[in-house]
């Protein structure tokens, strides 16, 4: 696939068409046969001539090696050929299904399986800044709603997560095949998505050595097998449209890393989710770290399209359908200049590796959002600290510097209700460090607010105490090490052979996909508790 003679030229030339430039009346054999020529004279796959030379030994050298190629490489090629060739007709049939539901959009084209950075859309002209590349109809994808679901089932799936409930829809799709409404978004639709934890062995879920993913990932499986023992029951076994446990799982799986969740309006009402034909085919490209082993802080972001607004068309709001997601459409617009073949990205949002693991299934590139628990919560933290610390705690005034590290903890938990992290503290108890020796504020402040002693000295101290906070760092550094030391015996692996032999940018051979996702999902969180606890240990400035 990589060769020159059958590689990137090739799977360009077959698939550079316009997602919406496939004119009605044009037989779609005749564009594809005449694709297929192309192909074939650009791509190098025509049959060599044997080199023309005197010598009668070197000919049939030029000669043996005509017959390898072409029991070899042509036959390569073809199957490769082949291959793109279904693939841009499943493209193109899922093209005008899509244009005649009332899709519109301009400037992409599919970029097939075969091409080493997988499926995707790229751009086929240049795309400026704030062009919409794509609209999409809402209700013309699977929707995650009781509508569709058989009425005996009703009363049980409503209760089901999210993810059941709009996997159920996708089997009984996949159950009614050529009767199906969305067969030509399912053709072209994965089976599957291996790298996904819910086929984890344990063995496997040993293998990430971070105990919050692992039990999250457990109870997510847990919950999975749970809805299936409930769903194969004979009265309900309708929902799932008699799938096994394994199509089961794979179609939760297929859901996870596809599913659009957005709200019809502007303060959140009508919220759901939905699997949109075209639109799924965007990657993820967001925020990461400019240089790999983050001896900068500087961050680029790779998002080039992202989703700008929901639209309704109010002519098509009307007293028969008054409900404006019938007829809302999501608009897609480039959020920079995109040049001919660069591709179209979207970001899934500023999350940790774990998201993207237990829901994706991959882990993206020098992502800057990714973090490490250190403590659940502000109890488990301060029990922490008594136990390292015992002599610490057996000084008279310890209940009154206790009680100044609550008072500092919930004082800067208010404080932070007028920033960006607002939200984020009141819906999480546990506490991170992340990349750059960056810690949670409320951690730092009641550590530091233990040291500082009594409420009213801190107060005093409030803003000259740089030994309480270097203090406090220190003990951020600690739990760092240990957490580190923790993960590095789970693994069997020294820091040394994790973090520096085996550098992010090292090249490794695995044995499949789900183990190189494991192991840079670990090396990501080692790495974090390792620069945290080298910073943390850096004084500050008196």
């Amino acid at each position: 696939m990589n060769s020159p003679k059958y590689g990137t030229r090739y799977v360009n030339v077959l698939v550079n068409t316009d997602l919406f430039c496939f004119k009605k009346g044009v037989d779609t054999c005749t564009q594809l046969t005449m694709l297929k020529k192309t192909c074939a004279e650009t791509s190098g796959l025509t049959r060599p001539r044997a080199r023309q030379t005197v010598n009668k030994s070197r000919r049939r050298t030029s000669v043996r090696r005509t017959n390898w190629h072409e029991k070899n490489g042509t036959r390569c090629g073809k199957d490769v050929e082949q291959k793109l060739i279904n693939e841009q007709i499943l493209v193109t049939n899922l093209v005008t299904w899509c244009i005649e539901r009332g899709f519109s959009g301009s400037g992409l084209s599919v970029r097939p399986t075969v091409n080493r950075k997988g499926r995707g859309l790229e751009a086929t002209r240049v795309i400026e800044k704030g062009e919409c590349v794509l609209s999409v109809p809402l209700r013309r994808g699977i929707v995650d709603e009781e509508r569709g679901h058989p009425e005996e089932v009703l009363a049980l799936i409503k209760n089901a997560p999210w993810g059941v409930r709009l996997a159920c829809r996708l089997l009984q799709e996949l159950k009614k095949r050529e009767l199906s409404e969305y067969r030509a978004y399912l053709e072209l639709l994965p089976v599957d998505v291996e790298t996904s934890p819910l086929h984890y062995s344990e063995d496997l879920i040993a293998q990430i050595c971070y105990p919050q993913a692992q039990n999250e990932i457990r109870e997510m499986k847990t919950a999975v097998n749970k809805w299936f023992d409930l769903l194969e029951k004979d009265d309900f076994n309708v929902a799932i449209a008699g799938a096994t446990r394994e199509e089961f799982t794979k179609a939760v799986a297929v859901v996870h890393s596809r599913t659009y969740g957005m709200s019809s309006g502007e303060t959140g009402e009508g919220y759901f989710r939905a699997l949109l034909p075209l639109a799924d085919l965007l990657n993820h490209g967001g925020e990461q770290f400019l240089d790999e082993n983050r001896s900068s802080t500087a961050i680029v972001n790779t998002e080039t399209v992202a989703w700008s607004e929901i639209l309704v068309d109010d002519d098509n709001v009307n007293d028969d359908n008054d409900d404006e997601q019938e007829a809302a459409s999501i608009m897609f617009t480039a959020q920079k200049t995109l040049e001919p073949g660069e591709e179209a990205t979207m970001s899934y949002g500023d999350r940790s590796n774990d998201h993207f693991l237990i829901y994706y299934g991959f882990i993206p590139k020098n992502n800057p959002h990714d973090d490490v628990i250190i403590f659940e919560n502000f109890d488990s933290a301060m029990i922490w600290h008594a136990m390292c610390f015992d002599e610490f705690w057996r000084r008279e005034d310890i209940q009154a510097r206790e009680l100044n590290a609550v008072r500092a903890f919930k004082e800067t938990s208010l404080a932070l209700e007028n920033t960006t992290d607002a939200m984020l503290t009141k819906s999480e108890p546990r506490m991170k460090v992340l990349s750059d020796g960056r810690v949670d504020a409320r951690l730092l402040a009641a550590f530091a607010a233990l040291y500082a002693g009594d409420e009213e000295l801190s107060r005093k101290n409030a803003a000259d105490d740089t030994e309480s906070l270097n203090a406090a760092r220190k003990d951020v550094a600690l739990r760092c090490e240990q957490l580190l030391q923790t993960m590095q015996k789970a693994s069997g692996k020294n820091e040394a052979e994790e973090i520096f032999e085996s550098s992010l940018r090292t090249k490794k051979t695995y044995e499949n996909e789900t183990e190189r996702v494991i192991s840079l999902f670990r090396k990501n969180k080692m790495f974090i508790l390792r620069d945290c606890a080298q910073k943390m240990k850096l004084p500050l400035d008196v």
